[in-house]
């Protein structure tokens, strides 16, 4: 199924224990379920893509900018694909 061909299985190990506890630090009190995606992204130093406002206003309003809206992201990805063309 082509949903599931660039899914990439990440081990826990990966994440560092500094990476880890500042996620579950930011998350506590918004969604604890959420810890280890914003770790992953802390850790790579990746902008983390959601669709959980709750989320993204929660770690908006502590000052963690590296996570971005699926939608404007999506809207980022089309503009750029009509300029190149």
């Amino acid at each position: 199924m082509f949903i599931f061909s660039n899914i990439t299985v990440v081990p826990d190990y990966l994440i560092s224990e500094k990476s880890f506890n500042y996620a579950v630090e930011l998350c506590h009190d918004i969604d604890l379920k959420d810890v280890v995606y914003l770790a992953l992204s802390i850790e790579f130093d990746f902008i983390l893509i959601t669709r959980d406002k709750k989320l993204f206003d929660g770690l908006e309003k502590k000052g963690y900018t590296k996570i971005m809206m699926f939608d404007d992201f999506y809207k980022q990805i089309s503009l750029n694909e009509s300029i190149k063309k």
